[in-house]
């Protein structure tokens, strides 16, 4: 499981969302099919300050990959979390193991909603079918040069989920998902839009830790 770095002020409650204890087994059921692709609508119960703005959950016959955004209201600082765990159902439940922890789902569904209620805290997310593609996005695919904070800055996406960072004389490469309207390199999540400048051309506007960086199309 990747968390954020220790030093962090939020790890605490995003790691809250993450470690459970084994609940007692339901009646015998089968657990409902969950395989597929789901995104958040709204949720229940969550007891953290930073309101828990996007989530995602791809469901496996045997893992769980998530992806978690975060939002401090008082800032505007978002923050991610993503989740890579093994899952069983059990007794109609569905048991989460992340090396030694344990989390206890229980499932449910209907025609349009997913209903994850994790037994221990209580926590309830309400999810939507979602395209299993949108973790990337081909608009965003290609290189696109600007600033930030007043030094120069460009990323390069790739259509592998690779991204190329410059800033300033730095440069760094590492991995990007699209989380709705947000997109994250590395844990760091930013929320971007597209618009189009006086001549037309499309740019893509960052806005991240208090600052909003306009980005042009680069060869």
């Amino acid at each position: 499981m990747k968390v954020l770095p220790s030093g962090s002020p939020v790890v605490s409650r995003l790691i809250l969302f993450g470690v459970f204890l084994l609940a007692p087994a339901a009646a015998a059921q089968d657990a409902p099919d969950v395989v597929g692709t789901w995104e958040l609508v709204d949720a229940e119960n969550v007891p953290y300050d930073d309101l828990l703005v996007f989530a995602r959950l791809t469901f496996t016959p045997d893992r769980l990959d998530a992806v978690y955004v975060f939002l401090d209201p008082d800032d505007g600082e978002l923050s991610g979390r993503f989740e890579d765990a093994r899952v069983q159902a059990s007794a109609g439940q569905l048991v989460v193991r992340d090396g030694a922890e344990v989390t206890v789902l229980d499932v449910t569904r209907d025609a349009t909603l997913l209903r994850v209620l994790d037994l221990e805290t209580g926590i309830v997310l309400n999810l939507r079918a979602a395209d299993p593609e949108g973790a990337l996005d081909p608009d965003l695919v290609g290189g696109w040069s600007g600033t930030r904070f007043g030094r120069p800055f460009g990323v390069r996406f790739g259509a592998d989920g690779r991204a190329e960072v410059r800033e300033g004389d730095d440069r760094d490469e590492g991995t990007y998902v699209v989380a709705g309207p947000y997109v994250l390199l590395g844990d760091d999540p930013a929320r971007y839009t597209f618009r189009r400048d006086a001549s037309g051309q499309r740019q893509l506007v960052v806005e991240a830790d208090g600052e909003e960086s306009v980005l042009s199309r680069i060869p």
